[in-house]
């Protein structure tokens, strides 16, 4: 049986021998086939003589596949039009270098299964590649297009190359297809129209110019895309643009306006040393990935509203002129804002931290966290408020705020805290508000304060916070008319710092037992007193008076007092006996106990 199998094998290796050698002169025969069709050579033309596009179109209809026609440094006068020949697929390759088309060149819908060479090509009038598919490498570095060059709904299948390219009217690549890399890395163009473009791998724009108009609407690039020094001179528009594995904007420059709004911005994600000019929105953007603005500088607006970060975010070394808006954004990961100048607002307003937050750097203006909320730890120790002649508001606004976790100390908020009026926008400076602020929002963000030092333990924060928290609700209840209140505001802020400061409320209590000596001190005030003329005798008398005085604050009694009225000179008070003075100081006195002890025990 074994025997058997071995003997067929054998004899099935001569008519493997026989295929291998017949593919093999297949492929020899089909190279040696392939020719070079030189136009130049063959017509006996200089170079950058001319050739009529008749004779080009023939060439490319007797052309078999794996044929290079070879056009190139000459001059095309006419209309190179292949739909007119009726030539909808090239099975050669094209080679064009340096060519000059004269007039127009149209190729709408024709098939390319050949590569294509137009590096150093010129186009004096449109170049009409709409809807035409190139099935090999498309080359069109150095090319110039002193008209329109349409493109629109090209596909090209291999590697696209437009490096140094120069488009002086309109590049039209609106719903072309990239399905392999494309590389317009030091091109210039004019308007650029890359509306709806797909890029199924990689996209290179570095160094690129953008004269004017550049619309990157609907584009979708599968691969990276790559806009490094990239220059932009007029409008950009990147709406519900699509980049899924990573972009970069690193040292770009933006002359005007960029919106890229609705858009998703997948991988690592790099605007680092870009500077926006001008206004600059990131609306409803998602970025998917490492995000990293290191050392920009916005000179516009920069409106981050509704953004999302689902990675590590940094703003590091960012340099803020204008107005920077994060409303409603959404922080997912770690977001770190340091070593950072901003001149303008910077709005957090009713943005969600979902990571570990860090907000360091120098303010001249306005920091809005209203409404933010936190759910993890968010460190504003390292905050700098400057004001400058030019800053209407510089501070902190933290209205109805919640963390979970606040690094701060109060020494750095209390002069920079602000609070919206309860009908305007505009923020009154200062930690005891203006008048148009609302006390109710007010209460709240002292109440969410003092939350937050009590959990992490920050006692004099605490204290410091509550002190000036109870000196705006005194001075609150003055210019309401509040007399009830501000009364007993006072008399905590007197007796005991609102309960802050127990050596206020001892040195009250020996202000209150002084005070009662002076009365005791009076004749007739003590019980079985020495009453002799001695020349000490005052002195004998306001020892007596504070020996009581002491005694009846502490409960503690040795002179018994009598019951002799209290007199203002000769006259009687009535109802203040010796003694009723003695109760009433009693009763001080276990006020002051219990103030005491709540001052070292509210906290």
């Amino acid at each position: 049986m074994d025997k058997h199998i071995f003997q067929h094998r054998d004899t099935n290796y001569p008519l493997l021998a026989i295929i291998a050698l017949g593919i093999l002169f297949g492929n020899w025969n089909a190279q040696a086939q392939a020719r070079v069709i030189n136009l130049r050579a063959l017509h006996n033309l200089s170079a950058s003589g001319s050739i009529p596009p008749w004779l080009i179109n023939e060439s490319i209809q007797k052309a078999t596949p794996g044929d290079t026609v070879v056009c190139d440094s000459l001059v095309v006068e006419g209309n190179l039009d292949m739909n007119r020949a009726q030539v909808d697929t090239v099975y050669c390759n094209l080679d064009f270098r340096g060519t000059e088309f004269r007039s127009d060149f149209k190729c709408t819908g024709v098939y390319f299964l050949g590569s294509l060479n137009f590096s150093h090509a010129t186009f004096h009038k449109t170049a009409n590649f709409s809807g035409a598919i190139m099935q090999d490498q498309a080359t069109f570095d150095h090319a110039k297009y002193e008209s329109m060059a349409n493109f629109m709904g090209t596909t090209f299948k291999s590697s696209a190359t437009f490096k140094n390219a120069t488009f002086n009217i309109l590049a039209h690549f609106q719903s072309a297809e990239f399905q392999d890399w494309a590389d317009f890395s030091d091109s210039d163009f004019r308007v650029a129209n890359f509306v709806s473009a797909k890029f199924l791998q990689s996209v290179r724009f570095n160094k690129t110019e953008f004269r004017e108009m550049a619309d990157f609407i609907g584009l979708r690039a599968q691969g990276t895309g790559n806009f490094w020094k990239a220059k932009f001179h007029r409008e950009t528009r990147f709406w519900n643009v699509a980049f899924h594995q990573g972009i970069s904007f690193a040292e770009a420059e933006f002359l005007h306006d960029v919106a890229f709004r609705n858009s998703e911005l997948r991988g690592d994600i790099q605007y680092d040393d870009a500077q926006f000019r001008r206004k600059v929105t990131f609306q409803d953007v998602v970025f998917d990935g490492k995000t990293s603005f290191s050392q920009v500088v916005f000179r516009g607006e920069a409106i981050f509203k509704n953004t999302k970060f689902t990675s590590l975010t940094q703003f590091i070394e960012i340099d803020g002129h204008r107005e920077i808006d994060f409303t409603g954004a959404n922080f997912q990961d770690k977001m770190t804002i340091d070593k950072s100048r901003f001149y303008g607002d910077v709005i957090f307003a009713d943005a969600v931290f979902e990571g570990n937050t860090a907000i360091s750097g120098e303010f001249f203006a306005l920091l809005n966290l209203k409404n933010a909320l936190s759910t993890k730890r968010l460190d504003l120790q390292k905050l700098s408020f400057s004001r400058e002649e030019k800053a209407d508001i510089t501070g902190i606004i933290l209205e109805q705020a919640f963390f979970l976790s606040l690094k701060s100390h109060w020494d750095q908020l209390r002069s920079w805290l602000l609070f919206s009026p309860k009908d305007s926008e505009t923020p009154e400076p200062s930690a005891v508000p203006q008048e148009l602020a609302a006390r109710k929002s007010v209460s709240g963000v002292y109440l969410t304060l003092q939350n937050q030092y009590r959990q992490s333990g920050q006692q004099k924060d605490l204290e410091a916070c509550y002190y000036d928290f109870k000196e705006y609700e005194r001075r609150a209840d003055h210019r309401d008319g509040d007399w009830i209140g501000y009364s007993l505001n006072t008399l905590l802020w007197l007796s005991s710092g609102y309960f802050t400061k127990p050596g206020r409320v001892i040195g009250s209590g020996i202000c209150v037992i002084f005070l009662f000596a002076l009365l005791f001190s009076q004749k007739g005030a003590i019980q079985n007193r020495d009453r002799d003329a001695s020349a000490t005798r005052f002195g004998h008398y306001l020892l007596d008076g504070i020996t009581l005085s002491i005694q009846a604050f502490t409960h503690i009694r040795y002179h018994q007092p009598s019951n002799n009225h209290l007199k203002i000179r000769t006259a009687n008070i009535p109802f203040f006996t010796f003694q009723r003075l003695v109760f009433l100081e009693g009763i001080l006195g276990w006020a002051f106990f219990a103030l005491l002890l709540l001052t070292v025990v509210k906290f």
